[in-house]
């Protein structure tokens, strides 16, 4: 212990004798949030203007026993009704696929089983809002011819129809302009909609949206990008153990501990321990300066500086990657630099990532559903830049994050253990 001990001091020490170091401790982070808020702080929207990305969750039902009877009233251009129903002929108008093209510019339509994920989706600004067709959406519409026929003809087509008016629900964020916008033209979608095939019913297929809001605070693009940055930062931390190891070499310090029979778990020990505490200031400092410079996240920052300890497992562990791959520590910062960028990218650091789903509907989440395991769950990274997220954007407490604690842990320890053995194969036993 005492050996590790005098390790850590002087891994530390190593550290703040490096203006280099500290710069990258200090005032790096400091820079990095600054830039970005001034470039993104303005309360610009986080979306792109080629398409407007919209989700589904369609749950409407239809009978078969209808196209027999209403058939015949609901057009050549719709032969297609009676099997998919209603409501996937309304999500069709949305995507531009008919006549009934609401918005420029144009929407672009993603189904979802799961209204967690749909959520999730929204909060990452992967969608601006979702809509949820209810079972009776068919039957409303059916109603709706129904009772029209029965005014022009004198008898309507099925005297046991039952007059529906049902309630289609939008689930979006109320402080996003955007959402706000299209939630109108839905909602203006629906009457052309329901025109098309009868007009203005006064007993039934009229429509209701019910909408549900996940947030009242209004993110800018900067909110967004701070959970990624202070993961970010940790995986760029990395170069530092490369140069530590790189200058305990150089000065013929490692052969020196060698020779003392130093055992690989003492060394690595102390030289863990002092990267632990150096890159949680940095976590720290970077969280600091982004409520310094307007980071409007309403989660408990203890929660998300706990999780931004826990990044620095992995970070540590690649950090001993480097170390190995390079013995001098001369090219440490540019080996860095090539592995944090891709690392960085894939844990959607910086932006969404697009699903590649490995197993459907497998790891449960904090409102109790459940979603799919995604190719990214395997990158450990990419659980903390989550949990950050949720943390700080939308208020999760650490008990809703047990699944990412888990996976977080089985990657990390991983990366932890391949990074030990390279260096003690490499560097320590060399």
């Amino acid at each position: 212990m005492k050996v590790a001990l005098k390790v850590f001091t002087r891994s530390i020490k190593q550290v703040l004798r490096s203006p280099a170091q500290l710069a990258l401790i200090i005032a790096f982070p400091m820079v990095f949030v600054a830039s970005f808020a001034f470039i993104f702080g303005g309360g610009a929207e986080f979306l792109g203007t080629t398409s407007l990305e919209i989700g589904v969750m369609n749950n409407d039902q239809i009978e078969p026993a209808w196209k027999s009877e209403f058939g015949t009233y609901v057009g050549p251009d719709t032969d297609d009704i009676f099997e998919k129903g209603f409501g996937s002929y309304f999500i069709d108008s949305l995507g531009g696929l008919t006549s009934i093209n609401i918005t420029e510019p144009p929407l672009r339509v993603h189904d979802y089983t799961s209204l967690d994920k749909a959520t999730d989706d929204i909060k990452s600004r992967k969608i601006v809002l979702c809509i949820i067709i209810p079972e009776d959406f068919s039957h409303s519409v059916l109603s709706g011819i129904n009772y029209k026929i029965n005014l022009t003809e004198g008898s309507p087509v099925d005297s046991t129809l039952t007059n529906i008016n049902a309630s289609v629900g939008i689930r979006g964020d109320s402080g996003y302009q955007t959402y706000q916008q299209l939630q109108t033209e839905i909602s203006d979608a629906l009457q052309r909609f329901t025109s098309h095939f009868y007009g203005i019913a006064l007993i039934g297929g009229q429509f209701s949206i019910q909408t549900e809001d996940i947030t009242s605070v209004a993110f800018t693009p900067f909110d967004y990008y701070i959970p990624g940055f202070l993961i970010f930062g940790v995986i760029l931390g990395s170069a530092s153990i490369g140069f530590i190891v790189g200058t305990e070499r150089a000065h013929g310090t490692l052969d020196r501990l060698r020779i003392s029979r130093i055992s690989p778990i003492e060394y690595l020990t102390g030289l863990s321990v002092s990267q632990i505490l150096v890159l949680s200031c940095q976590v720290a400092i970077m969280l600091i300066a982004g409520y310094i410079f307007g980071f409007r996240g309403k989660g408990n920052p203890i929660y998300s500086f706990f999780f931004g300890v826990l990044a620095t497992i992995p970070a540590i562990g690649l950090g001993l990657i480097i170390a190995a791959i390079d013995k001098t520590g001369e090219n440490a910062s540019g080996i860095s630099a090539v592995l944090s960028a891709p690392v960085g990218f894939l844990s959607g650091a910086f932006l969404p990532l697009p699903d590649v789903v490995l197993l459907p509907d497998f790891l449960p989440t904090g409102t109790g559903e459940t979603r799919a395991l995604q190719l990214w769950d395997l990158n450990p990274f990419s659980q903390v830049v989550r949990a950050q997220s949720l943390i700080l954007l939308y208020q999760y407490d650490i008990s809703q994050l047990l699944t990412e604690i888990i996976i977080f842990f089985i990657g990390a320890i991983l990366i932890f253990s391949i990074g030990a053995l390279l260096f003690v194969l490499r560097i320590f036993k060399d």
